[in-house]
């Protein structure tokens, strides 16, 4: 009980950590860029509630479906992972690129700065010559003031574990 007022008052005297956006800012994101050393928090041992981004309301759908399956799904161009709901979590998560130079792993859980989607979709840390996605694009989807929010979402969802939930 003691706990428990302790830490709502510790709560309401610091804020909630959200930003105008209502997502909540564990220390993931921001110009700095940074290295896999991420503060994210988490829900083991910390107090917190868990991750804030839900992969099949949050990515799969406004993200994958809506934008990434022209392109990417079983049968086109060999190499692109199939990103098709029910395959595109097991098709990027620890999976190896095939079309990037230098290699790397297309989502790296906790570690979006070394994850080759999250390279594509911003172009930060992606090697010289390679394509931003989506390909065709002016911009890749972080540059893009209309979907910059669905490129932090995933920055988010990889670094809070890249969860299938």
């Amino acid at each position: 009980m003691i706990i428990s007022l302790l830490l709502t008052s510790a709560l309401f005297a610091c804020g909630d950590g959200s930003d105008s956006t209502g997502i909540v800012n564990n220390g993931i994101g921001g110009s700095s860029g940074g290295g896999s050393d991420n503060d994210n928090g988490g829900s083991e041992g910390s107090g917190e509630s868990g991750p804030t981004v839900s992969f099949a309301a949050e990515i799969q759908g406004p993200t994958f479906t809506a934008i990434c399956v022209g392109c990417h799904f079983t049968g086109n161009l060999q190499g692109l992972p199939d990103l098709s709901d029910g395959n595109s979590r097991q098709n990027l998560v620890n999976q190896d690129t095939t079309l990037t130079d230098g290699g790397g792993k297309r989502v790296v859980p906790g570690d979006s700065v070394n994850s080759i989607l999250y390279q594509r979709i911003s172009g930060i840390g992606l090697p010289a010559g390679e394509a931003t996605m989506p390909f065709g694009d002016t911009q890749s989807l972080a540059e893009n003031k209309d979907t910059a929010h669905l490129a932090q979402k995933i920055k988010t969802w990889i670094d809070e574990g890249a969860l299938d939930n």
